[in-house]
This record gives structure tokens, sequence and C-alpha cells, in this order.
């Protein structure tokens, strides 16, 4: 998903699950025989040499080993599960980190540290004239091809709906920008206080 190193535990879920870039960044809690074990998407199983376990034929999360042995006995090695969205218990807001090839002719970027997932992306020049912007494949980036102007404003949405916009003033490569924005938590969604 192009996070680097999350501080969240992350997990890789089979490559339909995944949905090309869909579902980074998400939380889940998932429950095993043994314990609860929380953690956002942060890449995915590929298909080609995996075939058994993260083909689209089954939901398959892809565990470390430390992560598998919190919710299953030691030895073991699939095992069913049950799981639901949680939402992100990330401190901050939203954060957009532009590519190191950035610059006003590819402004490339990922979203990073949602609480809820990320649905849309929308950029304008004059917060009124917003152009939806297509996610990049299995690298969840984001990009706008040619920056005419500044401020750029971009623009979040939820998958809840809920929309927030914050204003680029300045273009640099590998950056990570602090938006002042974050989404809300839905009422039906928690943060898992117990698995941090």
């Amino acid at each position: 998903c192009g996070f680097g190193v999350p501080k969240i535990y992350g997990a890789a879920p089979n490559q339909d699950f995944y949905n090309n870039g869909e579902k980074c960044g998400i939380c889940y809690e998932l429950v095993g025989p043994s314990g609860v074990l929380y953690f956002m998407v942060d890449s995915h199983c590929p298909v080609k040499g995996n075939e058994a376990s993260c083909s689209g034929d089954m939901l398959h999360f892809d565990l470390h080993r430390n992560g598998f042995n919190t919710i299953v006995e030691k030895g073991l090695g699939r095992v069913n599960v049950t799981f639901r969205m949680v939402a992100c218990n990330h401190e901050g807001n939203i954060i957009v980190k532009t590519k190191k090839e950035a610059s006003q002719y590819y402004f490339g970027f990922i979203v990073m540290n949602h609480v809820i997932g990320l649905k849309k992306v929308y950029y304008s020049f004059d917060e009124k004239n917003s152009t939806r912007l297509e996610r990049r494949g299995n690298y969840n980036e984001w990009k706008v091809d040619t920056v005419s102007s500044l401020p750029l404003y971009l623009q979040f949405e939820s998958i809840s709906g809920e929309k927030v916009m914050t204003q680029i003033n300045e273009i640099k490569s590998g950056f990570s920008y602090d938006t002042g924005v974050q989404f809300s938590v839905p009422k039906d969604m928690y943060f898992d206080v117990n698995n941090r």
C-alpha cells in the first residue's frame, strides 16, 4: 500500500479482497480460536505463487508469525476465523505522502493515517471545480498529472461518505504533509483499545 512500516500491525488479504488497493489502510478485528488480533491492511497476497491460499476462491489473510500466534496455537497452519471492520486507532490527521518523483508535472502521492477507509480522492485549484482521481492499482497511489497553479486542494471521501478537504501550498518530493483533517468515526465502528 506504500505506507512503509506501519505503526499498527499490518496484514495482507488475498488479491480479490484487496481489490487493487481499495482495502489499503482499513483496519479489522480478527477473532481466532485462541485470541483476537487487530490489524490494518498494508499489502496484498498475490495469487501468483500462492494459488492455494490467495486465489479468489476464499477470503484469506496472510499474517506474520507473531500475529498468527496471537489467534491460534503454535504449529497449526490455516484456521477459520471471524472478522469485522473497525476504526483504526491512528493519532493525528490524515497524511499525504508524496512520491520521490513529485513535481508540478507529476504529483503522485499516497494517502495514509485515515481512521476509516478511503473511498475517493478529488483535486481542484479553486475549491469548486473538482476532478476525481483514480487509485493507481496495487500501489495505492493517486496522481495529478499537472499542477497548473497553487494552492492545490485535495478532497478525501471516506467509505461512510464523509468529505474533508486540505490545501497543498507547495510541492515537495518525498514529503509527508499533515492535512489538518481527519474522518469522524461512525457510531457502529470503534477503536480497539486492547490490542494497540
